[in-house]
């Protein structure tokens, strides 16, 4: 059974971040493994909508990219989709296209519940701000250098790109994204990034990084991988997993939740204040041309990030007035 807490956290998310209405349609994702989540949301959306649906789907630990076609076809049959199952809806051809039929998808990453309520739990206001502050500076650049003092040095054009920025509120036709979230994200022009990677905080698939290593980038491909350790070795194996438009650098994002902390919960590290990412692979949907069943992040710690050099992030701080 659900804590107080979290029974609380939930119906913030449905009320505050998705704002349900009375006469909206509603269809709850679960699974096994997460059927008390699930079930809290749909004894708690049952309070606030007339039309609740509940669709429980098996826990596999390889899923397709893809949803069933059962779970397409109800997810566009209703006004709003929560998903709190362990399957990873983002970047897929069906939520780009219930999201255009109008439909909200609300997706509830998963982490854990101490991870979930404290990333919940912020000043909304102050988050959307920061982001969009973040995203109208980056709408004007034609390009981003990135620098650590573990050795990162990264060019990243980015000419006439969509820069997105997703805070958590889901109250508009269409909205997709995850609750809770904060970060401003970007697919970069195609195989133009070029440099050093430092991989020193997480990595989706693995966790937490003990040992950091590097990667070496030509024009958006993982050409080298500098490191023996048991995270590089791990991280190849992902790798070899692919083909070469999988290893390709498709996304590039900054964390803009100050309640999320590094804790190899991959999706709340992506979403930490002071650290940036890169997402290789997949990005068909966020204004890239990468289409492979196939995304891994990668966080990285404290980065000074130059937007046409001028330096906007220092040590992973938002410097700019």
């Amino acid at each position: 059974m659900a804590s107080l807490k979290l029974r609380r956290a939930v119906n913030t998310m449905l009320k505050d971040f998705i704002g349900l209405y009375k006469d909206e349609s509603v269809l709850i994702i679960s699974d096994e493994i997460r059927f008390d989540l699930g079930r809290t949301f749909f004894d708690l959306a049952k309070k606030i909508c007339e039309d609740v649906f509940y669709l429980e789907i098996k826990a596999k630990d390889n899923y397709t990219y893809e949803p069933p076609d059962i779970v397409k076809e109800s997810m566009r049959a209703v006004d709003v989709v929560i998903n709190a199952s362990e399957m990873n809806f983002f970047d897929t051809h069906a939520l780009y296209e219930v999201s255009k039929l109008g439909v909200r998808v609300g997706l509830v990453p998963n982490i854990n519940e101490e991870s979930f309520l404290r990333c919940l739990g912020i000043d909304q206001e102050k988050i959307t701000q920061s982001s969009e502050k973040i995203k109208d500076i980056l709408a004007k650049a034609s390009s981003i250098r990135v620098e650590t003092r573990m050795g990162t040095n990264l060019v990243i054009p980015i000419n006439d790109r969509d820069i997105i920025t997703t805070t958590g509120l889901l109250k508009k036709i269409g909205d997709t994204g995850f609750v809770p979230s904060g970060k401003v994200f970007l697919a970069p022009e195609h195989q133009k990034m070029n440099g050093i990677l430092n991989i020193d905080g997480s990595i989706e698939g693995i966790g937490l990084i003990k040992k950091p290593f590097k990667i070496e980038i030509e024009n958006g491909l993982i050409k080298n991988i500098i490191g023996d350790s048991a995270e590089a070795n791990e991280f190849k194996k992902l790798l070899n997993k692919t083909n070469d438009d999988g290893k390709t650098i498709g996304e590039f994002g900054i964390g803009t939740n100050y309640k999320a902390i590094l804790s190899g919960e991959y999706y709340e590290d992506e979403i930490t204040t002071g650290t940036a990412y890169i997402g290789i692979g997949r990005n068909i949907h966020i204004g890239g041309r990468i289409d492979v069943p196939f995304r891994v992040g990668c966080v990285f710690n404290k980065p000074n990030i130059f937007i046409d050099d001028e330096l906007v992030f220092h040590n992973g701080k938002f410097i700019s007035n």
